[in-house]
């Protein structure tokens, strides 16, 4: 994809209209930003147009946080994480992990194991800026996010990786261990 005029209307158009956006738009408009992110990366003007609509996405989502579908919210989340960085969007973390400690498994029915993959991924990277209020509630959020059918269908190499951010994060934690048991519980039930 070539940045060019239509991308930068696009873009300027979603930053433009972020304030009257419902969740869903947001969501969709935060989504289609990562994917441009994504394939323009290597454009600084392109880079530099997109993060500030994604700089405004933050600012109007964030305050809507409790009106997303809890699958909108992650892939809000895990959009602008991907284009700012855990570091600008740790308070949009914060929220996420609590708005997850509110939720029962079957809120997060539609989702993939791909989407718990990257939201868990998201909130493990937002507890390595070490915010302890993040900190505080990710581990929480982790078990919702961990549990069900979704995480069977993990990849070996995904189980890995957040087994992996969760000894970095919180391997001398001993409340945590259960969410370690987690994942070699994963492990287990798909090489049976």
């Amino acid at each position: 994809l070539l940045w060019g005029p239509s991308c930068n209307l696009f873009v300027g158009a979603i930053a433009r209209h972020a304030a009257r956006m419902g969740p869903m738009h947001l969501e969709i408009s935060a989504f289609s930003c990562s994917r441009v992110f994504r394939f323009s990366a290597k454009n600084p003007q392109a880079s530099e147009k997109i993060a500030e609509a994604a700089k405004v996405l933050l600012e109007h989502g964030t305050r809507r946080v409790s009106r997303f579908v809890p699958r909108g919210m992650l892939n809000f989340y895990v959009a602008l994480e991907r284009i700012l960085g855990p570091l600008q969007v740790a308070g949009l973390a914060l929220q996420v992990a609590r708005r997850l400690q509110q939720c029962v498994p079957g809120d997060l029915e539609g989702c993939s194991a791909g989407d718990r993959y990257r939201a868990t991924l998201c909130l493990l990277r937002a507890c390595e800026i070490d915010v302890a209020e993040t900190r505080q509630h990710v581990p929480e959020a982790l078990k919702l996010l961990l549990d069900g059918d979704g995480r069977r269908k993990f990849s070996p190499h995904g189980r890995d990786a957040i087994r992996r951010r969760l000894k970095a994060c919180f391997g001398e934690l001993k409340h945590l261990q259960d969410l370690l048991d987690q994942t070699e519980e994963m492990e287990c039930a798909v090489s049976t």
